[in-house]
């Protein structure tokens, strides 16, 4: 059920535009409180009467706040709830993790098509904290080369000690004898051999943030073997995305997120051309048709693989803003948040690593 199933709440459509959301709203503020540019259209308060007893939990209000930023429609949808718990409990009942949010006594839904204003939206409302910091601990191989598609069936054979299907795939794999994850700070040690290759366990603090920039030099723009940024195709597949838009970056997220679907194979990485035409796959196949669209409009475009908390195993990217490496997730079609947290990075394609365990990563 969403809150749009009750009734309680009026919709609006919204465009495919995309516009920069700086957003502070709390339950019953004035519209002075607005920030500077806002346009409020109107407040609904609905009688909260109608959605408590469909839902059989006391709410002490409901309202409905539609918005104009720089043309474009945008709403907020709050219920406070008599309790704390029942906020929570009003929140899994709703379901829609990534767009309703409980927050002390209050629910909050954004009602957005544009996932990369969502994304914008959830931070500056403070609904999810824009940094966080996780301990991350697991095993793994370093890797110089592996056939793309047996990546994550030889992850669960390693994760499941299952060694028939590890040797069956082990000649699809080039291992390395070292491991080197993106914080330089990392307790990487020499494991006990388990399937006749180096391993190691790893022991890593993360901090996340939120749209935050990572240090770093200037990445390249030039096609590898898997991103062909110089196939004319995807050229003019990209400078068509662009267009005249200004935010290239977000232009081509947005082209990305809309015309692929996700689904298929778990774990696939298909290559960016067969993705490109059957339009279905999974995170590494959003980010390398991204990464290559992206440099093929010369903008330095990286690699990212890590974890998503909840979740599981993710890949993402990273793009050079001139003064550091913005994180982007293709698949969501949105600038990173705090929920994913970045392990080790590719400047070209090739997988640095092997999982050989569950990944255990907790929030410090």
């Amino acid at each position: 059920m969403t809150l749009a199933a009750t009734g309680a709440f009026l919709r609006i459509s919204t465009t495919g535009a995309v516009l920069r959301l700086l957003l502070c709203l709390l339950l019953a503020l004035p519209a002075a409180a607005w920030p500077q540019g806002w346009k409020e259209l109107r407040t609904v308060e609905a009688d909260p009467k109608v959605l408590s007893a469909k839902l059989g939990l006391p709410l002490q209000s409901v309202q409905n706040a539609f918005l104009e930023v720089e043309g474009q429609p945008l709403q907020v949808n709050t219920i406070l709830c008599a309790s704390s718990q029942d906020a929570v409990k009003l929140h899994s009942r709703l379901g829609q993790p990534q767009r309703i949010f409980a927050r002390d006594s209050t629910v909050t839904e954004l009602v957005c098509q544009d996932a990369y204003l969502l994304q914008q939206a959830i931070y500056a409302l403070e609904l999810k904290a824009r940094k966080q910091s996780y301990r991350v601990t697991f095993r793994a191989a370093g890797l110089q080369e592996c056939a793309p598609m047996a990546w994550n069936r030889m992850f669960n054979a390693c994760r499941t000690s299952d060694r028939k299907t590890v040797d069956e795939l082990s000649s699809a794999f080039k291992f390395s004898r070292q491991l080197v994850l993106r914080n330089p700070k990392a307790e990487v040690e020499p494991a006990e051999p388990r399937f006749g290759f180096p391993e190691f366990t790893v022991a890593v603090n993360v901090d996340s943030e939120a749209f935050g920039l990572t240090p770093g030099t200037a990445g390249k723009t030039g096609a590898t073997p898997f991103w062909p940024a110089d196939d004319a195709e995807l050229k003019t597949l990209a400078g068509e995305a662009v267009g005249s838009q200004k935010d290239k970056v977000r232009a081509l997220l947005s082209h990305v997120h809309q015309n692929m679907r996700y689904g298929g194979v778990s774990g696939s990485r298909w290559g960016v051309k067969k993705f490109l035409q059957q339009k279905t796959g999974q995170c590494w196949d959003y980010s390398d048709l991204f990464i290559t669209l992206c440099r093929s409009q010369g903008i330095p475009a990286r690699q990212v693989m890590g974890w998503m908390v909840p979740g599981g195993g993710h890949v993402w990217a990273e793009v050079w803003t001139g003064s550091g490496w913005l994180g982007v997730d293709p698949t969501a079609g949105a600038l990173a948040g705090s929920d994913l947290v970045p392990l080790f990075t590719s400047e070209d394609g090739r997988v640095p690593v092997l999982y050989t365990s569950s990944v255990s990563v907790v929030k410090r």
